[in-house]
């Protein structure tokens, strides 16, 4: 599959882009990026190849999900506002996109799905695949898939402090939480948002009284969830839908999960209209992501925020973000380029989703992230924690070392110590140290009109 895609993009840069010049000025639009440099480019072609061939993939493994007998046609399943069938003749794909069909086709079946649940086979299918067809793209956007029990640990641990910490007794499932996920992928978080609530709702004897119809209100009002690449975006909601038929509804021809093709990282302000008209579903999905933005009171933001992002895509709105930062007050100013990363960028939209007030209520919220853990030591960092010693009531860091370059990935007692995001198929895993990250703000609490300074440490300690 991999070999087809480099085949198709190659085949793309043959062709050039200049047919999809609106398809192009849509994205930037609607993403909130620019794709003006060569690097720009090169994610724009990337995504529209990888975005077809996943999807491919995906709703194959939907179809075997599904159990139809009609013949499947990967042009008629794909994402219909992308992938037009006169834009993949004009981009010379069909041939393609028609042999990589015919691979798939020749997969024993039931030996695949008998290692890989149907689940499974779509969410490990990203991240090697990326590696094997473009793993420059892989890199610079740091695409990881976060082991679910991980994810689990994180889930349960926000569950937790909502109930100990900030007194909502149901955890995630009680009526004012709303929840974020700012880098949704493939959708494992969101997932394990909903199955965690569902098992609340059982723990509570609270199902006879919450249908099926008012858990499917839950996901479709209170969790939300945006993703940047159009390929995970697609597979995130099949995947969800998925999970809601398991849960005993479907969604109806008018309804749609909360998850946006978006940036998480623009769009909180009002900035006006954009020209999408000749792309309805693109302006319903900038509309609607952006009310969620400036609107939702979120009470929860977790996930996994990609360490690094192509320099060509950021605006200025996203690019603007670690400069909070740069401001401190009793601490040593930051140096170095730490702040430039694009994990800081996401902490800081976390931190103003859960400090900003929305719909005249109280400021008060959980941010959980597992990152790269520059941040807790880092010379560039400074400002950043001084400002959550002020922000937040409790902080509580789960060090998971790994670092490759700092520590030549031992633990401190010298034994080996691989990274928390090593699989079966990625031994190695990131090369990184990890930190999972919990913030805590409590609106009962008087808030600190100072920041708070870090205690000194020596030379040597930092």
């Amino acid at each position: 599959m991999a070999s087809y895609a480099k085949e198709a993009r190659l085949r793309l840069e043959l062709k050039g882009t200049a047919n999809l010049s609106s398809l192009r000025n849509a994205l930037e639009e609607l993403l909130g990026v620019s794709f003006s440099t060569d690097q720009g480019e090169h994610f724009f072609r990337a995504t529209l190849v990888q975005t077809l061939f996943y999807g491919l993939f995906s709703a194959w493994v939907i179809h075997h999900e599904t159990k139809t007998k009609a013949a499947f046609n990967w042009l008629q399943r794909l994402f219909g506002e992308i992938a037009k069938p006169a834009a993949m003749q004009a981009m010379n794909l069909v041939e393609v996109m028609d042999s990589a069909q015919e691979a798939l086709d020749r997969v024993n079946r039931t030996a695949f799905f008998k290692n890989f649940s149907e689940e499974r086979a779509v969410q490990y299918f990203y991240e090697p695949f990326l590696e094997a067809y473009d793993p420059e793209l892989r890199e610079q956007f740091g695409v990881w898939y976060t082991p679910e029990e991980v994810v689990e640990y994180m889930v349960e641990r926000v569950d937790r402090t909502l109930r100990d910490d900030l007194g909502l007794s149901l955890g995630l499932a009680s009526p004012e939480v709303v929840i974020l996920d700012p880098c949704t992928g493939t959708g494992t978080y969101i997932l394990k948002v909903l199955e965690r609530i569902q098992r609340t709702l059982e723990e509570e004897g609270q199902l006879d009284a919450f249908s099926g119809q008012d858990l499917k209100e839950i996901a479709l009002k209170r969790v939300f969830g945006f993703e940047l690449m159009p390929a995970p975006f697609v597979v995130a909601h099949m995947r969800l839908n998925m999970q809601l038929k398991k849960f005993g509804f479907e969604l109806g021809a008018d309804e749609r999960l909360g998850v946006y093709l978006t940036n998480a990282l623009t769009g909180y302000t009002d900035t006006g209209s954009v020209d999408l008209s000749a792309f309805g579903e693109f302006l319903s999905e900038w509309q609607e992501s952006n009310s969620v933005k400036q609107q939702e009171p979120v009470l929860v933001v977790l996930g996994n925020p990609p360490y690094s992002s192509f320099s060509g895509i950021g605006v200025k709105e996203e690019q603007e973000l670690g400069n909070a930062y740069r401001e401190v007050k009793a601490v040593p100013r930051p140096v170095g380029q730490g702040l430039n990363d694009l994990y800081v960028r996401f902490f800081r939209m976390a931190e103003r989703q859960i400090t900003q007030p929305k719909e005249g209520k109280q400021t008060q919220g959980v941010v959980c992230f597992i990152s790269n853990y520059s941040w807790l030591d880092g010379l560039s960092h400074t400002g950043m924690r001084e400002h959550y010693l002020s922000a937040f009531d409790q902080i509580t860091i789960d060090n998971l070392n790994g670092d490759r370059y700092r520590t030549g990935k031992l633990t401190p007692e010298g034994k080996p110590d691989p990274s928390i995001f090593s699989t079966p198929y990625n031994r190695e895993g990131i090369q990184v140290g990890t930190a999972i990250s919990l913030m805590v703000r409590r609106e009962a609490l008087a808030r600190c009109s100072e920041r708070v300074p870090l205690p000194k440490r020596s030379s040597s300690e930092a």
